[in-house]
C-alpha cells in the first residue's frame, strides 16, 4: 500500500512540474506589466521550478525504492540529499516568485493611485481617465 501512495505521490509531482513548464508561457502575458527584466527572471525562476517538480519526483521515488533495501547505502544518503536539495531549491524559487509578484501588485496599486489623484479622472464613468475640455 506504501509503494502505491509513494507512486501516486511521485507521478503527481511530475505531473505538476510538467503542467506547470507547459503553461509557464503565460508568464510572456505580463512583460507589458512588470517590465522585460522582471518577466525574463519570472519566467527562468518558473521554468527552474518545473524542472526541479520533476526532478523531485524522480528522485523522491529513487529514494523510497532505496528505502526498500533495508540497510542504509550510499545511494539512499544521496537519494533522500538529492530530496532535501530540491526541496530547498523549491522553496527558494516560490520565495522569488512570491517577492516578483509582490513588487508587481504595489506597482500596479502605485500605478492606479496615481492616476485616481490626478486632475483629469472622472470616477462617474466606469473609474477611467477622462480629458478635460
Amino acid at each position: 500500500m506504501i509503494d502505491l501512495i509513494a507512486a501516486i505521490f511521485c507521478a503527481t509531482s511530475i505531473g505538476a512540474g510538467v503542467y506547470y513548464l507547459r503553461y509557464n508561457r503565460m508568464v510572456d502575458l505580463l512583460r507589458d506589466i512588470e517590465g522585460q527584466r522582471r518577466s525574463r527572471l519570472r519566467h527562468r525562476t518558473r521554468r527552474l521550478g518545473s524542472i526541479a517538480m520533476i526532478a523531485l519526483g524522480v528522485t523522491l521515488f529513487w529514494g523510497i525504492w532505496e528505502l526498500k533495501g533495508g540497510k542504509p547505502t550510499l545511494q539512499l544518503i544521496v537519494a533522500w540529499l538529492a530530496v532535501l536539495m530540491l526541496l530547498i531549491l523549491l522553496l527558494l524559487l516560490v520565495c522569488i516568485d512570491m517577492l516578483l509578484t509582490q513588487r508587481m501588485r504595489s506597482q500596479l496599486r502605485r500605478g492606479i493611485e496615481s492616476r485616481q489623484s490626478s486632475p483629469d479622472f472622472d470616477d462617474s464613468n466606469n473609474s477611467t481617465p477622462t480629458t478635460r475640455p
